[in-house]
């Protein structure tokens, strides 16, 4: 074989390699990652997931679900088991890889409050990050970020190392690109219910700014779109382009909570599910009972139908073709 034949092999293997690390690095995130992006790069399902606190996630064919105990049933409904363990609530359930991360707290021994990761067979439960009062833990790429018991907004390694504090005071958050955006309530005695506004952060802490001089209850950021809930009318659904900050009322509707998939808005007003189709604007009811503690979680959509009790109910919303509601999960008083 002739060098000049060898050294254009050797030049191509190591491009192909080079590229290979590049695309492996998760830090490397684009400026305006797409919704596919998106839902690769958190460990959870997408950030709304955690704003009701995280109760349901699938890994390697299960759903767990968090309810006090934590029950792990194969996608089908079948095989439930229940790991009824010495914790006393479990919160903001995380997919990294093999592992679950979660926030637990022990109700008679809370110097033990942290964040854990345990093993896909419940098997394993390993301390990463210690305090009490921890809050929205979401997994983005290789960190953690996460609101401390003071309500500042940190960051850490999914190993609990490099710890760092982004800013002093912050609210629910989503890292998106180079910026996190997350809600701040001002400080105003003459307005003590004053809903928050938006604000946004580069990763590295500096660049802090009001974004968006709007009170809303809830925001959630895709393909360059910020959706929030206009608290001054009455919890419509906006959308608004992050870049020319034109705004568009999309629901017109008491919006409690929202998710995003598929070209569908998912939401819930006081107790009841809806889809509107942002291709055609048609809106319809999906639930049959009252839902609460809802999240998208692959194909499905979960809720509990009691914000008492912890049955939890689904709807198939595959590919935008929304099915009937289905009991998943119903509770075992035993």
């Amino acid at each position: 074989m002739k060098l000049s034949k060898v050294l254009s092999i050797l030049l191509l293997c190591v491009l192909v390699i080079g590229f290979a690390a590049s695309c492996n690095d998760t830090k490397m995130v684009s400026s305006v990652p797409t919704i596919e992006q998106q839902e690769i790069q958190y460990g959870n399902s997408p950030p709304s997931n955690s704003y009701d606190v995280g109760r349901v996630v699938e890994l390697d064919g299960y759903i767990y679900y968090a309810e006090g105990d934590l029950s792990k049933v194969k996608l089908d409904g079948t095989e439930r088991t229940v790991h009824r363990k010495e914790w006393s609530s479990i919160y903001y359930l995380n997919v990294y890889k093999d592992w679950i991360y979660c926030v637990l707290t022990f109700e008679y021994n809370p110097e033990k409050d942290g964040i854990y990761r345990l093993s896909k067979d419940l098997s394993q439960c390993e301390l990463i990050e210690s305090g009490r009062d921890l809050g929205c833990l979401l997994i983005y790429g290789d960190d953690m970020y996460y609101l401390s018991e003071s309500g500042a907004l940190c960051r850490c390694k999914v190993d609990g190392s490099e710890t760092t504090v982004i800013l002093e005071q912050a609210g629910r958050f989503q890292p998106y690109g180079d910026w996190i955006y997350l809600v701040i309530r001002e400080n105003d005695p003459q307005r003590p219910l004053a809903r928050p506004k938006l604000y946004r952060v580069k990763n590295d802490g500096t660049g802090f700014e009001l974004f968006l001089d709007t009170e809303m209850s809830s925001f959630y950021i895709y393909e360059n779109k910020v959706l929030y809930n206009d608290f001054l009318d009455s919890n419509r659904l906006y959308r608004m382009d992050l870049d020319t900050k034109e705004k568009e009322k999309i629901v017109d509707d008491n919006v409690n909570s929202f998710f995003y998939k598929d070209n569908n808005i998912y939401y819930r007003n006081l107790d009841d599910m809806y889809a509107c189709n942002l291709e055609n604007g048609s809106t319809i009811k999906i639930s049959k009972t009252l839902a609460w503690q809802e999240a998208i979680v692959g194909d499905y959509l979960y809720f509990q139908t009691s914000a008492r009790y912890f049955d939890l109910d689904r709807i198939c919303i595959k590919d935008g073709v929304i099915g009937e509601q289905t009991k998943f999960i119903e509770r075992d008083d035993n």
